[in-house]
């Protein structure tokens, strides 16, 4: 018969967070690579968004969506120093857009977690 309608809605969450989360990594491994010395904020964007992508990528690909409340938090601190990293660092663009990335995948992350059986 199928997931009832809630867990149908956290998996095509799950699917889209997922996506935007490897996005994201992407990029930030770009922005990361393609400084000498990286600063405090791309470092920590690095950071964030490699975790972000880890839990949104397992939580998509086990099922278990306790683990997108972890995601949200990687990806929503991933956004943040990434984009402290492009304006404040005046850093390349891989960060502007990795931290959009995160930024959306943030905001799925948590929706996938709220339609799961985990959340409210």
């Amino acid at each position: 018969m199928g997931a009832p309608p809630k867990q149908a809605d956290a998996y095509s969450l799950a699917f889209y967070a997922d996506a935007l989360a490897t996005d994201a990594y992407i990029y930030a491994y770009y922005g990361y690579v393609s400084t000498n010395v990286p600063t405090a904020n791309e470092s920590a964007a690095y950071y964030y968004s490699y975790y972000g992508y880890i839990y949104a990528d397992y939580a998509y690909n086990s099922g278990d969506y306790s683990l997108q409340d972890d995601a949200y938090l990687y990806c929503y601190y991933a956004s943040y120093y990434g984009y402290q990293a492009y304006f404040t660092d005046a850093r390349s663009s891989w960060w502007y857009f990795a931290a959009l990335f995160d930024e959306y995948a943030s905001d799925l992350c948590y929706a996938s977690y709220q339609f799961s059986p985990y959340g409210l």
